[in-house]
């Protein structure tokens, strides 16, 4: 291993790994994603379960919404959670491939890597802040232990029960299944959807960062981005952390659709909404390489096209006056017609080059991806009789 390579985990560092360092002492190994996910569900989940079994509110009739069929907190605690958690799996290599390659491929020239490593070094050290994990997870605490049960109560029609809590004067009163769960296990979650968003932010200016150094950007790369395109693809792997929002919002709207009489049909402009913020905001820090791009590309065409004039002379003024008895004889032995050739391939590439360093396949690759969450909706509209119906229509 080189020593003087640069080594990146956004998801790691934090208050978490000091806290294991000293528990443990040294460089303490991080916990699995399986270890996570199961200490999730052992200690976020299962209390209130159990607590609801106890009360006899985990299935049954006792309440209109029982443990097991309040969507939202499965969604959060057996879905969105575990993705989270699975979101870094991507995301890491990713990102470490990205410093690396910034780091050793050129596009940095050597007088401005330790620029280059000044701002690797405040993005590890932003990721590192305890500070930062000690607010998130102060604000996490908080936002449960603000007074809301009037606001509830406003919104709960009067004939749902749950499991988690119960009227009592017109207020919301927690069952001690809804205690866990809303002072334990939600600021744990909101905490890991905050820390992401932490990472987001500071991967996000990171880059920043790094566009505002001059960078030998070429107009003649193969990946269309003159260079950053590994930029690009590992901004995509973003998606994750999206997707498992985005199946926290259908939760949302699967309840309203299962318990307050909603339509699916009225949750279309929610969607659509998230969807599009989802793909600005995943994208967004790709912009900040769109003018540095759109100079190497206006550059790149104004220099290759002066040389494409030069050598389109050249090739006119020596086969264009060529006798035509041997044109045939000449071209077997020259290799200009595949220089010409060869140039055109290499004007294509100049022409196509992106501002954003992104192609268009992988956008909609995102989009697809953003819309896992949303299609199980599709069903509280529709049987799996009457999709496949529509899909042979479609078809045939």
């Amino acid at each position: 291993m080189n020593p003087s390579r640069l080594h990146f985990h956004l998801s790691g560092g934090g208050l978490a790994q000091t806290l294991r360092r000293r528990l443990r002492g040294g460089e303490a190994r991080p916990l699995s994603i399986r270890m996570k996910i199961a200490l999730s569900v052992l200690l976020l989940w299962l209390p209130p379960a159990i607590l609801s079994l106890v009360a006899g509110t985990f299935v049954g009739d006792a309440v209109t919404q029982p443990f097991w069929k309040d969507v939202i907190p499965q969604v959060r605690l057996l879905l969105t959670l575990p993705l989270l958690f699975i979101a870094g799996k991507n995301i890491d290599p990713a990102l470490e491939l990205v410093v690396q390659d910034l780091d050793e491929s050129g596009v940095i020239a050597d007088a401005d890597r330790p620029q280059y490593r000044a701002a690797f070094r405040k993005l590890e050290e932003a990721r590192d802040s305890t500070l930062a994990d000690a607010i998130m997870l102060v604000l996490a605490i908080s936002l449960s232990l603000l007074p809301q049960s009037q606001h509830i109560a406003s919104t709960i029609p009067t004939a749902v029960t749950s499991s988690l809590w119960s009227m009592s004067e017109g207020k919301v009163r927690w069952t001690a299944a809804g205690a866990w769960y809303a002072f334990v296990s939600v600021p744990v979650f909101r905490f890991v959807i905050l820390r992401w968003a932490w990472r987001f932010v500071i991967w996000a200016r990171f880059l920043y960062r790094v566009s505002r150094l001059p960078l030998a950007l070429r107009p003649t790369h193969p990946d269309l981005a003159g260079g950053v395109g590994i930029v690009g693809f590992a901004q995509l792997t973003f998606v994750l952390i999206f997707v498992a929002i985005g199946s926290l919002v259908s939760s949302t709207i699967a309840q309203s659709i299962l318990f307050d009489g909603a339509k699916f049909i009225d949750a279309r402009p929610e969607m659509f909404a998230f969807l599009v913020s989802s793909v600005l905001l995943i994208c967004a820090p790709l912009l900040f390489f769109a003018n540095p791009l759109y100079e190497c590309r206006r550059r790149g065409l104004s220099e290759y096209a002066v040389l494409g004039q030069r050598l389109s002379q050249a090739f006119s003024a020596k086969w264009i006056e060529l006798p035509a008895a041997d044109v045939g004889t000449a071209l077997k032995s020259s290799s200009d017609a595949s220089a010409m050739a060869d140039y055109g391939a290499t004007f294509a590439l100049v022409e196509n080059m992106r501002v954003i360093p992104v192609p268009p396949k992988g956008v909609m690759r995102l989009v697809a991806a953003l819309l896992i969450p949303f299609f199980p909706l599709y069903f509280t509209e529709f049987s799996v009789t009457d999709l496949l119906e529509r899909m042979s229509h479609v078809l045939m």
